[in-house]
């Protein structure tokens, strides 16, 4: 009778540990893993960094999804959660208030904002994004391409770039930079990306 009810106890421990071990690998290991890209030995690229937000945008949820948008590059299209047209209502709920706002004088639209965030500024006409740029390495499109990245990637990755001098751009829908098109604009030296903007053509 006592063997049978220590046969009994064994199984159900047994049990226990194993229920213990499969929750434990569904709510930590993303993290661990997360972290674990995190070492000396695993950072060697921005590709690691994009790894590391969007595991940690798994297990964390909206939140960490939010921290991704913001250090994410789309081409024409917008950067850190921004895009062109968006208010600046939208884009000081996403990014917070500026460090500084300047005003700037323009022949076409009259008087154009900047709202100035570092090395990530926006131009606004109207209370509308017309255009953005950046000098931050963290900002990049999901295959790794932002600042530091060098000429000859560029000429690789985007065949319908066309490079004069030390600028490189890419045209929406190819063609020439014909009012109301969308840019977006490298700016090279020494080989490698500076500075990135986006923007549309409004002369």
């Amino acid at each position: 009778m006592r063997q049978a009810v220590a046969d009994r106890d064994a199984v159900a421990h047994s049990r226990f540990q194993r229920s213990r071990r499969k929750a434990w690998k569904i709510s930590y290991e993303p993290r661990i893993e997360a972290m674990r890209l995190l070492s000396p030995r695993f950072i060697q690229a921005p590709a690691a960094l994009l790894v590391f937000l969007c595991l940690l945008a798994f297990s964390a949820g909206p939140a960490a999804a939010k921290v991704l948008g913001s250090h994410r590059l789309q081409l024409n299209r917008g950067m850190a959660g921004v895009r062109l047209g968006d208010s600046i209502n939208r884009m000081h709920r996403l990014l917070g208030e500026p460090k500084g706002i300047d005003y700037v004088k323009n022949e076409i639209t009259g008087s154009l904002r900047i709202d100035i965030y570092g090395r990530l500024s926006f131009t606004s006409y109207g209370g509308s994004i017309l255009s953005m740029r950046t000098a931050r390495r963290s900002i990049r499109t999901p295959t790794g391409i932002g600042v530091g990245t060098t000429k000859r990637r560029l000429e690789r990755e985007f065949p319908g770039l066309s490079c004069y001098w030390h600028r490189c751009t890419i045209i929406a829908g190819g063609g020439l930079q014909t009012i109301g098109k969308r840019v977006t604009t490298f700016q090279i030296r020494r080989g490698k990306v500076r500075v990135i903007s986006i923007g549309r053509v409004i002369d």
